[in-house]
Formats: structure tokens, C-alpha cells, sequence
């Protein structure tokens, strides 16, 4: 962009909006796939744009990798997901593809096998699974290369900032990770008042626990795949626990945002239901 347009900025941010609204096409389509609800697709792309991580992203020009890596996943899991549906293998070969241009973007392109298996493993029909296993098999290859040619060109870091630590620190990052989705660092900065933090934290917690837990009770296993989406692209993270930024927020939100998308939809289609039912009632009476 600097050889074509120079220090005009302009082109490049049209660029990164192009991005992000393929990138909220992707995450509307695969949510209505998933659910059959177009209402829960549109929610979860509206939830996605709205999170605060995404305001670095949209802002800062050397981070346009955070939105160029979910164009990567989600068409990959986009050609995946055509592929299990209908077999032809032509989706499978652009899958692998897609996958193999998102190393280019950013490192957390390595996940995307987990993120297909995930999809195989909660949404796919049981008996297709194993057969669709194998055939991410390739995939799990390639991001173990990947990964040891990367580590041998550009070892991982063992002290300062980055410094990767396989620890029980794991699991507090995990914790500040989890609390920034719901509620951002700059929730004090941004004059809000701090004693409410703790309440919209505790009572977005609960709210997407209990629902989480009605959908498995009920055997609708796909918002496992949905949840699931958010620790598995946090993973490369969650090793540094002495750097913590928000917009490596930007990709794990897009599982979560998928949980809320089609929470509220449940919820209004459910409101729905029993505004239809009442008219019902007092048409009959």
C-alpha cells in the first residue's frame, strides 16, 4: 500500500473495513448454518462488531493481522462446513488452501484443525465423524511443521515480555481473558462506574453458563462447538503470562459472540412463541 499510495493512510483503512465486513458475512453465515436461525447469524456478527478489542484493531494499521487471521479460519471452516454437507472433495482441497494462505497472516492460523474437529465433533452427524477425523489429519500435519520449523527459525522467547511459561499461570490468564470479553479494561477509563464491573461480570457469567447448560441438557451439542471456538484460539496466548493485550481478544470473541448470538435469538423466538400462544388463547375465549 505504501508503493501504491504512499503515507495516505485512507486506502489501507478501506482495506481493514473491507476485511472486517467479510469477516461479519462469514461469522452470520456459518451461526445461521450451524443453527438454522438467521436471526442468531445476524446477532452474533452484530456482538462481534460491538466488542471493545476491535477498536484497535479497526485503528491501528500493525494490527491489521488480528483481522486478516478470521478472514483465513472463517473461510477455511466456511469450505470445511460446504464439504461435510454436501462431500464433494473440491471443498475439502480449497479448505486446505485457505488454511495454508492464513500462515501468512498470523501464527494463530495453527489452530484452525482443533476449530474443524471441534466442528466435527458437536455438530457434524455421529456417523460421519470418524471419517471426517481423518480427513483433518493432513491439516494437523501441517500445523505441526509449521510449528517446529517456526520454533527452529524464531525460538520461543524464555525470558522478558514474551517469555512462554507452561504453567498454572495458564489458567490466570485464561481468567483475565475471560473477564476483559466481559468486561473490557478500559471499563473505569471509559467513566463507568467501577462498583458495577464486578455485577455485569458476575451476572454475564451465570447468564452464559445457565445457557450453555440448557443447550446440552436439551442435546443441542453445537453451542459446545461455539464456546469451544474461544479457548482454542486463545490457546497460543494463554503461555505469556506477563503480556496480556485486549485485541488478542479480537479472534476468541467470535465463539463467544456466536454463544450470545444465539442466546438471544432463543430468547426472543421463545417471547415470540408465547406472545403467539396468548393471542391464541384469548382469540379462543
Amino acid at each position: 500500500f505504501e508503493s501504491l499510495f504512499g503515507l495516505d493512510s485512507l486506502p489501507f483503512r478501506i482495506c481493514v473495513f473491507l476485511t472486517m465486513a467479510a469477516n461479519l458475512a462469514l461469522v452470520a453465515w456459518i451461526t445461521r448454518r450451524i443453527t438454522g436461525s438467521p436471526l442468531a447469524g445476524l446477532l452474533a456478527a452484530i456482538l462481534w462488531a460491538a466488542n471493545a478489542s476491535l477498536a484497535t484493531v479497526m485503528a491501528w494499521n500493525s494490527a491489521y493481522n488480528e483481522a486478516l487471521c478470521p478472514l483465513f479460519l472463517l473461510t477455511a471452516l466456511t469450505c470445511f462446513i460446504r464439504y461435510v454437507e454436501t462431500g464433494r472433495r473440491v471443498f475439502w482441497w480449497w479448505q486446505l488452501v485457505v488454511f495454508t494462505l492464513g500462515f501468512g497472516a498470523l501464527e494463530v492460523n495453527v489452530v484452525y484443525p482443533a476449530l474443524a474437529a471441534a466442528y466435527v465433533l458437536f455438530v457434524a452427524e455421529a456417523a460421519k465423524r470418524r471419517k471426517l477425523l481423518l480427513s483433518l489429519s493432513p491439516l494437523f500435519g501441517i500445523s505441526v511443521v509449521y510449528f517446529l520449523v517456526h520454533s527452529a527459525v524464531a525460538p520461543l522467547a524464555s525470558d522478558g515480555t514474551y517469555a512462554v511459561h507452561v504453567d498454572a499461570r495458564i489458567f490466570r490468564t485464561l481468567a483475565v481473558y475471560w473477564k476483559w470479553s466481559l468486561l473490557p479494561p478500559t471499563w473505569r477509563a471509559g467513566g463507568h462506574f467501577g462498583r458495577m464491573g464486578p455485577e455485569i461480570f458476575w451476572i454475564l457469567t451465570v447468564t452464559f453458563s445457565a445457557f450453555v447448560l440448557r443447550e446440552v441438557t436439551k442435546k443441542r451439542y453445537s453451542v459446545l462447538f461455539f464456546l469451544a471456538w474461544f479457548p482454542i484460539t486463545l490457546a497460543p496466548m494463554l503461555p505469556l503470562p506477563d503480556h496480556h493485550s485486549d485485541y488478542y481478544l479480537t479472534i476468541p470473541l467470535i465463539g463467544l459472540a456466536m454463544v450470545a448470538g444465539l442466546g438471544i435469538s432463543r430468547a426472543l423466538e421463545s417471547a415470540f412463541d408465547q406472545i403467539g400462544l396468548q393471542r391464541a388463547l384469548v382469540a379462543c375465549a
